[in-house]
């Protein structure tokens, strides 16, 4: 199987399913930097949605409107993203932290809170919930990042991997021009918050498989 097929360039696999979202909600000024966000219900139990890169808020539009009535559900655009200002340079995994833990205090959010987090945002649930173990209450990752995803597909093709590798990381840095931050983060590929950071609270992990009909 090449690599090809397993490691996914993220400029393609997500902008193919970026929803349209035109609008924002509401914003809140935090560091001078205005953040969209969107408030949803009032229940007793506090969601937080933390959704891939560049989806913004509107990676969660799909269910938005399914979500059960005795939940309180907050979702947002880190900056770059939706309709959130603009980011300058390149972010790192610890800033994506701050800015999640600025918006509970800004906007009160009650804690703690079950974090959802997809792709990217899985990431920085990981992180979030190893720095402030106490504002978690459980985990739902949905395709987080894999740290380890390069070095999988250098073992499965040990002689394609890592060309395709390599150009898939200048294809993404190329299609940026600068304007998306959390590249560094993501391709840095440091370890993932394990047990031993994160402590013991409930995670539930969703993954999606690619089947081929005809594997090489």
């Amino acid at each position: 199987m090449k690599g090809f097929w397993v490691f996914k360039s993220i400029t393609v696999s997500l902008l193919l399913i970026l929803p349209l979202h035109l609008f924002a909600n509401q914003t809140i000024k935090i560091d001078d930097k205005n953040l969209e966000y969107e408030v949803k219900g009032d229940g007793t139990l506090t969601v937080l949605f933390d959704a891939g890169a560049l989806t913004g808020m509107a990676g969660w539009d799909s269910l938005w409107d399914r979500l059960p009535d005795n939940i309180t559900a907050f979702r947002f655009s880190r900056l770059g993203e939706g309709q959130s200002d603009m980011c300058e340079g390149q972010r790192t995994n610890d800033e994506h932290v701050d800015e999640v833990k600025s918006l509970v205090n800004a906007l009160k959010i009650e804690t703690p809170f079950l974090y959802v987090g997809h792709s990217l945002g899985g990431a920085t649930a990981r992180n979030y919930a190893s720095t402030f173990p106490d504002d978690v209450l459980g985990m739902l990752l949905v395709d987080p990042e894999n740290p380890r995803d390069i070095e999988i597909i250098n073992e499965i093709d040990p002689i394609n991997g890592p060309n395709e590798i390599a150009a898939i990381k200048k294809n993404d840095y190329e299609l940026s021009d600068g304007r998306w931050c959390f590249l560094d983060a993501i391709w840095s590929k440091k370890t993932a918050k394990d047990h031993d950071d994160i402590g013991d609270i409930p995670v539930t992990l969703i993954a999606t498989t690619m089947k081929h009909n005809n594997p090489q």
